[in-house]
């Protein structure tokens, strides 16, 4: 059972010495969310800069589990490492309309990074 109780609520009950709640950071928030994607299990999800405000190995991990879950990821982000999480990118060039769609080829080279290469970028 999950009881939400809300802070304005018991505001009024609450002496002055104690301190405010703490409130969740952007980061945090992102985790949030992702744990909610992975909780409900969609066949995709829209993640529109949805880790931003995590680091970049927090990001791989989530990302990776979202993978491993099945859940067909469409992300908007302006960070390159994403790229190896999906199939394909359409790129937005000039706010005309014009645009690129390419394949993704992810690769692992013989230290185990991760190779990315763009189809027609």
């Amino acid at each position: 059972m999950i009881i939400v109780i809300h802070w304005d609520i018991i505001t009024s009950e609450i002496s002055p010495l104690t301190p405010p709640p703490r409130t969740s950071t952007q980061g945090e928030q992102q985790r949030l969310a992702m744990a909610r994607l992975f909780f409900h299990k969609p066949c995709f999800g829209v993640l529109d800069e949805c880790t931003n405000a995590t680091s970049v190995d927090v990001e791989q991990h989530l990302y990776a589990h979202a993978q491993s879950l099945g859940i067909t990821m469409v992300t908007i982000s302006q960070r390159p490492a994403l790229l190896q999480y999906h199939s394909q990118q359409l790129r937005l060039i000039d706010g005309q309309g014009d645009w690129v769609l390419s394949n993704i080829i992810s690769k692992k080279s013989s230290d185990a990074q991760v190779v990315v290469e763009v189809d027609g970028a």
